[in-house]
């Protein structure tokens, strides 16, 4: 979850850093995050024809995932319980 997180959150947060610091390092890997963060929903959108507005809902779907299994709680479908392997 909280590489999920990280991957999400940290390249947006590290510009707002690179604004207050002027650090080119920081903006660097900032920029080099987002690309990545971009790329990722391209390769969503022709794989999955998943339209680039709902790139939320794809930290949403791995993130409940995250929950469910490390809670303990696994997925159930059609009724029966699926184990974690």
């Amino acid at each position: 979850m909280v590489t999920v997180l990280g991957i999400c959150s940290l390249p947006w947060l590290g510009l707002i850093l690179a604004a207050a610091t002027g650090s080119l390092q920081v903006l660097a890997a900032s920029l080099t995050g987002i690309l990545g963060q971009g790329v990722i929903h391209l390769l969503l959108w022709r794989w999955a024809h998943l339209p680039l507005r709902y790139w939320w809902l794809t930290a949403a779907i791995i993130l409940a995932s995250a929950i469910r299994t490390t809670s303990g709680r696994n997925w159930t479908w059609r009724g029966r319980p699926l184990a974690a392997s």
